[in-house]
């Protein structure tokens, strides 16, 4: 089993190439939120995180009703710790073909993509449910690459199925979908406990 996935996640996003140095101007949270409300197919939170420095800098209080977590004891290492530890590879798996795939797109193009998967992750209650994690890359320089997420409980459409991970292009760029992925992290040892 993965013991240390938030340490995982930290190599991933140290190895950002930041050599450019953009910042999505257009970004207004307030605008998003509204959308949001509109168009998400179920319950949702949003975090803005700063994956350069491996923090959350906003989590909204919407996360109490989806996770039942409080806004201020939420981070990413407690996010790591909830991930179902069958869908664990992927997750480590799809952030770092996310890291390969902003490699090689460069300036504008870094927010002209959003990044799409899901997996399941523990409620406070003890049970899993299954996110839509969806995010795009608000700045991105030497110091800080800060991208927008949005994660929606979507067990009422998707139950049971391999999770998914797809980049889908904003503004004319192309979208590519259910994106195949090195298989660089595996699960060592058995993934259901005894009461599962």
């Amino acid at each position: 089993m993965l013991t240390d996935v938030y340490s995982e996640l930290r190599k991933i996003w140290a190895r950002i190439n930041t050599d450019e140095n953009v910042t999505d101007l257009n970004f207004d949270i307030r605008l998003h939120k509204k959308l949001l409300d509109i168009f998400q197919v179920g319950n949702y939170y949003y975090m803005v995180n700063n994956v350069r420095q491996s923090r959350l800098e906003l989590v909204s209080p919407e996360i109490e009703q989806v996770l039942g977590y409080p806004t201020g004891s939420f981070d990413l290492a407690l996010f790591s710790d909830l991930v179902h530890p069958a869908d664990m590879p992927y997750f480590l798996n799809f952030e770092a073909a996310v890291e390969r795939f902003f490699a090689s797109v460069s300036g504008e193009q870094l927010f002209r993509y959003k990044v799409q998967y899901d997996h399941r992750i523990r409620h406070a209650n003890g049970h899993y449910i299954r996110i839509l994690n969806q995010y795009i890359i608000i700045q991105h320089d030497a110091k800080n690459v800060r991208t927008f997420v949005v994660q929606t409980d979507i067990s009422h459409i998707k139950q049971d199925l391999k999770p998914v991970l797809s980049f889908i292009g904003i503004d004319g760029e192309p979208s590519y979908m259910d994106v195949d992925v090195q298989d660089i992290f595996r699960i060592n040892g058995p993934v259901l406990t005894g009461r599962e």
